[in-house]
C-alpha cells in the first residue's frame, strides 16, 4: 500500500534527541510539510484540542520503536485533517497522504480524535521493505477509541501484522476499504460503526475486509495466525451489495480465532450464510443481514441513529463494553449495534 519506489522524504520531530518526549499543545495548530518522522526511542504526545494540518503530500510517520499518544477529550478532541481551509475542501478526500505507525514496544493511542481527508486514516504494520516468510504479529496494539475516521481515498484504517483495539469507532467514505486487517492480526472492535457512503466514483470492494497472509515476493505468500479477535455490536454497512469479505489460507498450524457477534452486515444474503454454517464459528449471536441501520443522513455522513432505527437495543449486553458512546451518551441495556445511543431531543 505504502510507495514501493523509496521511502518519502522526511524530517526527524527532534533530530538532536534520539529519547526526545515532544508535546503538542492547543495553544497554536501545527502544521506539517513533508513527512515528520517521531523516530527509535522517541514520543509524541498530542495534548486534547491540538489540531494537526498537514499541507498536500505530507504525513506524520511513527518509525519503528516509536510511539504516538493522541488523547483527547469529549470536549477538546484531536483532530488530523489536510491544510486547505476554503469551504470546498472541509470534506474532500485525499488531501494529505497518511498516519503510518511501525511496531514497537509500547502501544499507540489515539483518544476522542478525528482523522480526515487523507489517502489513508492509519496505517500500522511492521516495517515495510523487510518482510520474510516467518513474519509475525507485533507485540504492541494500536488502541482507538471514540476515533473518527472519514474521507480516505483508499482506506480509513489499514493493518499488516498487528493487534488493534477499537472501541466507538466511526469510520466512513472509504474510496475502497474502511478496515482492512491483512497478514496477521488481533482485533478487538466494540461497538464500532463502519458505514460507508463513499460518494467520489465507483467501490469494487468491501467497507471490511480480513485476511490471513501477505506478499513475501512475487512468488511466495506468508500465511499468519488471527489470534483471539471479536468484533461486538458492530454495524458494516454501505452503499455497495457487498461490504464485507474475509479471504483465508491455510497453512500448517495456523489459527483463525475470529468472530463477529451481534453485529450487522450488508452483504449478499448466501455469503453470510457460509460463514455462519463455517466450522469455525465466524458469526455468532444474532446476525443482522441486510437491514437499515436506522441512521439519520447516512449519504451526508451523519450515523447517529433515528428513535424507531433498527439497531437500538439489539447488541449483546455483556462485560467489558464502554458504558458511554462516542457523542458521550449512556448505552442503554442492551445497547445499539454501533457507536452512537439514541439520544432524544
Amino acid at each position: 500500500v505504502f510507495p514501493t519506489n523509496g521511502l518519502p522524504d522526511f524530517t526527524v520531530i527532534d533530530p538532536d534527541n534520539p529519547n526526545a518526549t515532544v508535546t503538542w499543545t492547543n495553544e497554536k495548530p501545527i502544521v506539517v510539510y513533508g513527512y515528520l518522522v517521531v523516530d527509535s526511542l522517541q514520543t509524541l504526545i498530542v495534548e486534547p484540542g491540538t489540531e494537526v494540518f498537514f499541507h498536500e503530500g505530507g504525513g506524520l510517520w511513527v518509525f519503528r520503536d516509536g510511539n504516538i499518544r493522541a488523547e483527547g477529550t469529549l470536549e477538546q478532541p484531536i483532530t488530523f485533517q489536510g491544510d486547505r481551509l476554503e469551504p470546498f475542501y472541509d470534506e474532500q478526500p485525499g488531501q494529505w497522504d497518511r498516519i503510518w505507525i511501525n511496531e514497537g514496544s509500547q502501544d499507540n493511542v489515539f483518544r476522542h480524535c478525528l482523522i480526515k481527508n487523507n489517502f489513508i486514516g492509519i496505517q500500522a504494520e511492521t516495517l515495510p521493505f523487510s518482510y520474510n516468510i516467518d513474519a509475525g504479529l507485533v507485540e504492541n496494539t494500536l488502541e482507538l477509541e471514540n476515533v473518527t475516521i472519514r474521507n480516505n481515498s483508499i482506506a480509513g484504517l489499514f493493518t499488516r501484522n498487528y493487534r488493534v483495539d477499537g472501541t466507538n469507532l466511526q469510520i466512513s467514505s472509504g474510496g475502497q476499504y474502511l478496515f482492512a486487517g491483512t497478514g496477521g492480526g488481533a482485533y478487538n472492535f466494540d461497538q464500532c460503526t463502519f458505514a460507508n457512503n463513499w460518494r467520489f466514483g465507483i467501490r469494487n470492494t468491501p467497507s471490511v475486509f480480513i485476511n490471513n497472509y501477505f506478499q513475501v515476493d512475487q512468488s511466495t505468500i506468508a500465511v499468519v495466525d488471527i489470534e483471539s479477535s471479536l468484533f461486538r455490536n458492530c454495524i458494516i454497512y454501505g452503499n455497495s451489495f457487498n461490504e464485507f469479505g474475509l479471504d483465508f489460507e491455510e497453512g500448517q498450524g495456523t489459527d483463525l480465532d475470529l468472530q463477529f457477534q451481534n453485529c450487522l452486515f450488508r452483504s449478499e444474503e448466501e455469503v453470510i450464510q457460509e460463514y455462519i454454517d463455517d466450522e469455525n464459528n465466524y458469526l455468532i449471536g444474532d446476525v443482522y443481514v441486510n437491514q437499515q441501520p436506522g441512521f439519520v443522513d447516512f449519504s451526508g455522513g451523519d450515523l447517529r441513529i433515528t428513535e424507531d432505527a433498527f439497531v437500538r437495543e439489539k447488541g449483546v449486553d455483556t462485560s467489558g463494553l464502554p458504558s458511554n458512546d462516542i457523542a458521550g451518551t449512556p448505552y442503554n441495556s442492551p445497547p445499539p449495534i454501533g457507536c452512537f445511543e439514541f439520544l432524544p431531543e
